[in-house]
């Protein structure tokens, strides 16, 4: 008897986890390609360094592209969560600011509605 109620918990439990695996696949595989590209327009801006900003956190640094209008992708960065990311400008006294996927989708929502 205990070995029939283990062995159906254990298959239980299998099925929910295997059922959780599938639906995070499926979110991740069905991404908004409006969001994709409104993130391609608005993730980058380059701001000028001032001395009261100078303690912002850099993330790294960046050699300026030679694309006309470079996006994320182009600089080959990974957007965060919740984190805003800064990166300096190769020879320059500018920073590159990357919004977090928070302050995008919550800038795409607004655009949407």
């Amino acid at each position: 008897m205990k070995f029939v109620l283990l062995f159906v918990c254990s298959a239980a439990l299998s099925s929910v986890s295997y059922s959780q695996a599938t639906s995070s696949v499926q979110k991740e595989s069905t991404v908004d390609a409006g969001f994709q590209e409104y993130c391609k327009k608005n993730a980058l801006s380059i701001i000028e360094v001032s001395p009261e900003k100078a303690g912002v956190k850099l993330n790294g640094e960046l050699t300026q592209s030679t694309v006309a209008n470079p996006t994320y992708l182009d600089y080959n960065i990974t957007l965060k969560e919740n984190e805003a990311q800064y990166f300096s400008i190769k020879g320059s006294n500018k920073v590159i600011k990357v919004e977090s996927l928070y302050r995008l989708r919550m800038g795409y929502n607004q655009k949407k509605s």
